[in-house]
């Protein structure tokens, strides 16, 4: 069984010194149950282009967040005919979109297509504060179908009723690629990624299964660690503030036990 664990990265701080710091010790982990690890990166952004697309992303979180979904339906509606072109640099695949979250669902279609191309039979999308853990994972992956679509992962449950898989662990068999791959014209490019995703797999009926995930949020958290190995979770995921550098040495930390 051929896998990929594929990091949604972008080359700026935090992220930047996170990966610095952590990539190796990630590779290696995941390289233990024979699993491959990639990063996808946006276009780099110099200063001034990233107050202006931060300041644009702000009105995501505010009550105009409808205006900036109407735009992004008609300026990205151009990825619904043609995926992102990229460059492969080791492991890093690099996408010719800007590096921001609004381009993050045609920058992630993209680097699905590199790696239904290359023959993965699941692709595991994550992120730089979250760790995988293989061995339970390929356990998991093992008792599944490959020749039928099927999408798995974190599964959060709104106020609202409705209910996504958390790009912070989402996982994909290759036939689901191909399904999402053949129906990007009917992804809606002005929701945030994960979203998009989840509404694009339920509308087309592609099964979906829970994974238990766990997240770390202060040290104290550690020592549940320890009751992992041989367990059903499969991913833990950072919670505390990536801006701090305390954070990213919690991180570190929880790596460190993982990896021990």
């Amino acid at each position: 069984m051929k896998v990929a664990v594929l990091i949604a990265h972008a080359d700026r701080e935090p992220f930047k010194s996170v990966k610095e710091l952590t990539e190796n010790e990630i590779i290696s982990v995941n390289a233990s149950e024979g699993v491959d690890t990639y990063y996808a990166i946006g276009l780099k952004r110099n200063r001034l282009e990233s107050r202006l697309r931060d300041s644009v992303e702000t009105m995501r979180w505010s009550r105009s967040f409808f205006i900036l979904r109407i735009m992004d339906q008609v300026l990205l509606r151009k990825y619904k005919r043609r995926v992102a072109k990229r460059q492969i640099v080791d492991r890093e695949i690099r996408i010719r979109v800007p590096e921001d979250i609004r381009h993050l669902t045609p920058k992630l279609l993209s680097a699905y297509e590199f790696l239904f191309n290359e023959g993965y039979d699941w692709v595991v999308r994550t992120t730089t504060f979250s760790i995988v853990l293989p061995w339970n994972l390929i356990n998991i992956l093992n008792r599944l179908p490959i020749d039928e679509p099927r999408v798995g992962g974190r599964i959060v449950n709104q106020l609202d009723g409705t209910s996504f898989i958390s790009g912070s662990f989402s996982v994909f068999n290759h036939s689901a690629l191909r399904v999402i791959l053949d129906s990007k014209s009917k992804i809606n490019f002005g929701l945030i990624d994960d979203v998009a995703f989840s509404r694009l797999v339920l509308n087309l009926g592609i099964p979906v299964f829970p994974i238990s995930s766990v997240d770390i949020g202060r040290d104290y958290d550690l020592l549940s660690l320890s009751s992992l190995s041989g367990s059903l979770t499969s991913h833990i995921r950072c919670r505390s503030n990536p801006k701090t550098d305390d954070d990213i040495e919690l991180f570190t930390k929880v790596l460190d036990k993982v990896s021990s």
